[in-house]
This record gives structure tokens, sequence and C-alpha cells, in this order.
């Protein structure tokens, strides 16, 4: 923090430009609820076949590289990050983005819990 606090001062930059001039990602979430565990259940499972995880986000860019600790952690080819897992104490689905902006990181968010909705409702075809 002291480090982030001087280069303020000596720079004469509000945090939020130290940000844009790192490149820093910014991070939005949000969540389905009411989303049942045995729909999670079933879409993490389809998920985890690789060619259906890449069909899923194919609308955010390409799979770089995926993390299935917990529920499914996607680095984009753009550097993007993508997380996508149930909650473990509620019926919701929980969606993470980290992106260059804070528009980008929300639309990624609502439009990959869309998808998901859409799988449950059985709605999103080839998935």
């Amino acid at each position: 923090i002291l480090a982030v606090l001087g280069t303020m001062a000596s720079t004469k930059k509000k945090l939020s430009q130290l940000r844009e001039l790192w490149k820093l990602p910014v991070c939005a979430s949000d969540r389905l609820q009411d989303f049942s565990a045995e729909s999670s259940s079933r879409l993490m499972d389809r998920l985890a076949n690789l060619d259906a995880l890449h069909q899923f986000l194919a609308p955010f860019g390409t799979v770089a590289e995926v993390d299935k600790t917990d529920g499914f952690r996607v680095r984009m080819r753009t550097g993007e990050i993508i997380h996508l897992r149930p909650s473990g104490n509620a019926p919701e689905l929980r969606c993470y983005s980290e992106a260059s902006s804070e528009s980008r990181a929300t639309t990624i968010v609502a439009s990959v819990l869309k998808r998901a909705q859409a799988f449950a409702s059985q709605t999103l075809e080839g998935i």
C-alpha cells in the first residue's frame, strides 16, 4: 500500500489513473439466484468436455488455459479471465470476470450468466 501511495504522491495521479497506467484488470461479478444444484451440476459436467467449454465461451474469444480447481477459471488468449462456479452455500451460479475495462468485465459476466441460464432452460443449442 505504501508503494502505491508513494507513487500517487510523486506522480500526482489518482489511483484510477495509476490503474490505467499499469494496465491492471478490472473485475466484475454477479450470480444467477435460484439456480439449482442440479442445474449447476449438469452445466459443470457438460463443460468438463473441453469442446463444449470452448463452444460455450466462443463468443468471448479463444480459450488459452483452464483451471478446474473451483468450477472453471478460464484465461482467454486476450488475457481476460472468466470464472464460473456453483455457490457452495446457496442455490446460485456465480460468475467472475477480469478484463481491461469495467464495461467489458460487466458485459462478459452478464453474457456468460445468460448463456448458463439458456443451458439450464435447454435453449442453448449444441452445448
